[in-house]
This record gives structure tokens, C-alpha cells and sequence, in this order.
């Protein structure tokens, strides 16, 4: 049975039975089982029940015990961001990706942490990078449509008379990136999202500023 503590403990946190999933990471660490994916997979479960610093405390002792768990940084690196402490986020995505350079999620991750702090480019870059790792990562698509846009308005609202290339970032680009998302089975598309790039994409036909 106490084999079986860790997996029953993964199975209770994808069904979103987060306090049964803490019981079994539990028994997972005391048995000295699977303990630093036990303490990973345990700060998540504390993260979705909003407990963050709690989270943080167990991807510490995750990487403590294994230094090299990637998902133990990326996961503390997801928590620093719900802190908005965007350097130390930063910083943990960059050596998840270090220690797994074909770690999807930490780049996409990363990406949105750029986008956070008005780094456009950068994520855009990073949600790139996811996809061309992983061609089938629907958030990946989803959220760099969401950058190519973000960029689009942050550009004319500095510089109303600015020129862009349409052929890297342009509303065409963002609608293509959007529509891949649907088509991977993205369920939540923001219905502000559709229509702003719709309405860039009318304005790039008639070659008019918005």
C-alpha cells in the first residue's frame, strides 16, 4: 500500500480532490517514498487552494531533496508570480528550463510572466518556443495570441502613428495563433480577445490606423 501513496495522491489532485491528494502526499513522505515529487505535487495542491506561501514552502523542500526537479522550480516559479514577484519567477523558470531545456510549460510560463511586465517580445518568444517543442500545447497558441495583441494596442497607445510588420506581429498572426488554440481544444477564449483582433484584422484590410 505504501507503494501506491504517491499515484493515489496524483490521482485525487487531477480530480480536483485537493485535500484527499495532501492526505496521501503525506503518507507518501513520511513512508520516505517518492518524497520530493511527493512535497511537488503537494505544493500544488496547496497552491490551488490558495495557500501560496504554504506552496512555496513545499517546492523548497522539493528542490532541497532533489536539485534537480524542474517541475519543483517551475512550479515555485508559477507561485512567485502569484506574488508578483516577477524576478524570482523569473529566475526559477529560467532553471527549470536549464535543467530540462525542453520543459513546454516553463517556457510558456515564463512567457506570461514577461507579458506581465510589458515584455512583449520576450514572450512572445517564449510561448514560441513552448510550441515549437511541443506543436500541439493549445495555451501556447493561446497565449501568444494574447502577446502579438497586447503588443499591437501597447505600440499605438505609446505611438499612435507607429508602423508595424504584419508579417511578425501583426492581427493576422494573432488570429491564426487564436484559431490553432480553438482547434487543440482550448476551452476558455476571452470574447474581448476575439473581437479586438477581429477589428484589427477589418483595419488591416482597409490599411486604416485604429
Amino acid at each position: 500500500m505504501k507503494k501506491t501513496y504517491y499515484n493515489l495522491g496524483l490521482m485525487a489532485y487531477k480530480k480536483g480532490r485537493l485535500d484527499e491528494a495532501i492526505a496521501y502526499f503525506n503518507k507518501s513522505i513520511k513512508a520516505n517514498l517518492r518524497v520530493s515529487d511527493a512535497y511537488c505535487v503537494r505544493g500544488c495542491a496547496y497552491d490551488d487552494k490558495g495557500n501560496i506561501d504554504q506552496a512555496i514552502f513545499d517546492y523548497n523542500k522539493a528542490i532541497k531533496i532533489d536539485p534537480k526537479n524542474a517541475s519543483a522550480y517551475n512550479n515555485r516559479g508559477g507561485a512567485y508570480n502569484g506574488k508578483k514577484d516577477f524576478k524570482k519567477a523569473i529566475a526559477d523558470f529560467n532553471k527549470a528550463i536549464e535543467i530540462d531545456p525542453k520543459f513546454d510549460k516553463a517556457y510558456r510560463n515564463r512567457g506570461y510572466t514577461n507579458w506581465q511586465q510589458d515584455k512583449f517580445d520576450e514572450a512572445i518568444a517564449d510561448c514560441s518556443k513552448a510550441i515549437e517543442i511541443n506543436p500541439s500545447y493549445a495555451l501556447a497558441y493561446y497565449g501568444r495570441a494574447i502577446y502579438y495583441y497586447e503588443k499591437l494596442k501597447h505600440d499605438k497607445k505609446r505611438d499612435p502613428n507607429h508602423v508595424y510588420d504584419q508579417e511578425k506581429c501583426g492581427y493576422s498572426k494573432a488570429w491564426q495563433d487564436l484559431c490553432k488554440a480553438k482547434e487543440l481544444g482550448q476551452k476558455i477564449i476571452d470574447p474581448k480577445l476575439i473581437k479586438g483582433i477581429k477589428n484589427g484584422l477589418e483595419a488591416e484590410k482597409q490599411n486604416i490606423a485604429l
